[in-house]
């Protein structure tokens, strides 16, 4: 695969002084980050590699109580980016999944929508990962529309915490602190305009930042 000429062994990997973005995880969403980061030129797979693989996008009632101000039009390209690289409709549904969507229906889950990608009241059949010939197409695969000089992604690397600057009574994260398999530290900085970005999961997370200081 492409993006393995840019991923390398904690062991074996050289840091530089300095990165524009250090982004902890290489699952569903820290993939496609790195990818479109590197488009850049500023600066593995997760749960995608081992789940059911059911694709939908997320409700806009997600987006309209985030808290976040979003540009839409940029989210909705970045959904129709991944759909355009790993994404498919399924050609048939397996006998269980036939079974559960008939099932939905007469328990009154309705409309029936068919196939979307939109996250809708009712029963649908949203987007696979999985391809006709059952080929598996995880997060990782995204890595391949990256710019290989402008990115690196290290593998078997444990990040024991983030580093983090105070400076006028505000915190930074500036750099991560981790080890590789044979059990060596290393350190890595970012920039003086860089990001550290924390995409290790929903438990990998918080738990990264309570190590980290930040927390109860």
């Amino acid at each position: 695969e492409r993006y393995l000429g840019f991923t390398y062994e904690a062991t074996d990997f050289t840091p530089e002084k300095e990165y524009d973005y250090i982004i902890i995880g290489g699952g569903t969403a820290g993939c496609p980050l790195a990818a479109t980061l590197s488009e850049k030129g500023r600066v593995l797979g997760g749960s995608s590699m081992i789940n059911f693989g059911f694709y939908s996008r997320a409700e806009d009632f997600f987006y309209e109580n985030s808290g976040i101000e979003l540009d839409m039009s940029a989210v909705n390209r970045s959904y129709e980016w991944v759909e355009n690289s790993i994404i498919t409709r399924p050609a048939r549904l397996r006998r269980f999944q036939t079974s559960m969507f008939n099932a939905l229906l007469e328990a009154g889950v309705r409309p029936d929508n068919g196939f979307t990608v939109n996250h809708l009241q009712g029963t649908k059949v949203g987007g696979s990962i999985f391809d006709d010939s059952g080929r598996r197409h995880g997060a990782v695969e995204l890595l391949s529309k990256g710019y290989p000089k402008n990115l690196k992604v290290v593998v078997h690397a444990i990040v024991d915490r983030i580093i983090f600057s105070k400076s006028n009574q505000s915190l930074a994260a500036v750099g991560v602190k981790y080890h590789d398999s044979k059990g060596t530290n290393h350190e890595v900085h970012v920039r003086t305009a860089g990001e550290v970005i924390l995409s290790a999961g929903a438990i990998g997370s918080p738990q990264l930042l309570l190590l980290s200081g930040l927390g109860p």
